[in-house]
């Protein structure tokens, strides 16, 4: 129970992966010797191992490892910390399906279960069934009103839907059920830094420095925050700091500080100079061809591609892309299924009339409030061609407009909350 405890402190944040293994294993290895047909004991020695395996670039740990716990779940289908940890395998390797299989056929035997609806719940939201997931988490929060995560994830369904108010409230929400969670005020201070709601989202990030000035939220908000004052000199010495201490990567932590420093780079011609910094803080974190590198640098070059784009040959970088593609692949992913990841692929490539096709079909049917990012995304080189149709022009004002009635939205719904209380 208490490696459990463990476990659930890392998806939460509150134990970075290296920690949660070393007390996990601890744990687990006593278990296992007082007690080798342990179920649970099994499951969670799988499931910790298959992500240290991973982590050293094993791609097939984790299928090895949801293998083992499929054949635990078939003969044990009442042990539901077993269908937990299978489900988290499944989920980071993109099989949502699978893993609303596996959470539905633990429903049928507990239909009142809030932390079931919960799960199937976010499953659905994975899946794009936003409904769904909108209908599963309010009956599992009828059933269970004290759940943060749900709160946050009703949050995402008003995102989608554009409502920027409605996602603040649910935040509010789940901020009042846990206080002392400094992620969700860190994900209420990034969302308004992203409308240049700079004074508002301050508010947020000093609850979030005052529980955990050193966490990776704390480094994620500064950057952002240097962003939203248009701050390039803060912007860079924030992603500095970030890289030199080698923080982890929850709230884009560590992925948005590497992906800046390389973009202001591509802007100012000094890749080389950035990506030898970067390799001096962190060796063969660039390397595609490394056989051995682990999941958070594999993560960083992808997000590298930005910068490649402007310095490498082109037959270089379309076999750095096919390289990272192949091994996404390997551990069963399909990094395209994305359609902003889609149509990158195809302007890298020189594919522009299926870029321009995608990004209006899957990405601009979307609300600009999914996609907040999106100045700096389409100002990337590989874009100018797709940016340049007339089409995505007018998508992209259509966009613009739909961010400023959003800032101001989320503005009034803040003032007015303020006023009221």
């Amino acid at each position: 129970e208490l490696a459990g405890n463990y476990l659930q402190q890392f998806e939460t944040g509150l134990m970075t992966r290296e920690e949660a293994a070393a007390e996990v294993s601890a744990l687990v290895d006593q278990v296992l010797s007082a007690q080798p047909n342990h179920i649970r004991g099994q499951a969670v020695y799988i499931f910790i191992d298959s992500l240290l395996q991973s982590d050293q670039g094993d791609t097939e740990a984790m299928r090895e490892a949801i293998a083992l716990l499929e054949e635990l779940v078939t003969l044990h289908p009442d042990e539901y910390q077993v269908r937990w940890l299978l489900t988290r395998l499944l989920v980071n390797l993109a099989r949502f399906d699978r893993a609303l299989e596996v959470q539905q056929q633990a429903l049928q035997a507990d239909p009142y279960n809030a932390r079931i609806l919960y799960e199937i719940g976010t499953l659905q939201l994975r899946l794009g069934r936003w409904t769904d997931a909108r209908d599963t988490l309010r009956k599992s929060l009828d059933i269970e009103p004290n759940q943060p995560n749900a709160y946050i994830n009703l949050a995402k369904v008003g995102l989608h839907e554009g409502d920027g108010a409605e996602y603040m409230r649910h935040l509010l929400k789940a901020m009042a059920v846990d206080p002392q969670d400094h992620e969700l005020p860190g994900q209420a201070a990034r969302f308004l830094y992203q409308l240049d709601l700079v004074d508002e989202g301050d508010d947020f990030r000093d609850r979030v420095v005052a529980v955990a000035p050193n966490s990776d939220v704390a480094y994620s908000l500064e950057l952002q925050r240097s962003l939203a004052l248009n701050d390039e000199t803060g912007s860079v010495a924030s992603a500095r700091r970030a890289i030199e201490d080698d923080v982890g990567d929850r709230l884009f932590a560590y992925g948005s500080a590497l992906q800046h420093l390389l973009r202001v780079a591509a802007s100012n011609g000094t890749v080389a100079e950035e990506s030898e910094w970067l390799e001096s803080r962190a060796p063969g974190i660039l390397d595609v061809d490394s056989a051995g590198a682990s999941w958070k640098h594999r993560s960083a070059q992808f997000l590298a591609i930005d910068a490649w784009y402007t310095v490498l040959p082109r037959e270089e970088l379309l076999r750095r892309v096919e390289k990272l593609h192949a091994y996404a692949k390997s551990f069963g992913i399909d990094p395209l299924k994305s359609g902003q990841a889609r149509v990158a692929y195809l302007a890298l490539t020189g594919q522009t009339d299926n870029a321009i096709d995608t990004a209006l079909s899957q990405v601009f049917s979307e609300s600009v409030a999914s996609n907040l990012a999106w100045r700096q995304t389409y100002a990337q080189a590989y874009y100018a061609d797709v940016i340049a149709d007339a089409r995505v022009k007018d998508a992209l004002s259509r966009w613009e407009a739909e961010w400023r009635s959003l800032r101001s939205q989320v503005g009034t719904y803040l003032a007015d909350l303020s006023a009221s209380s």
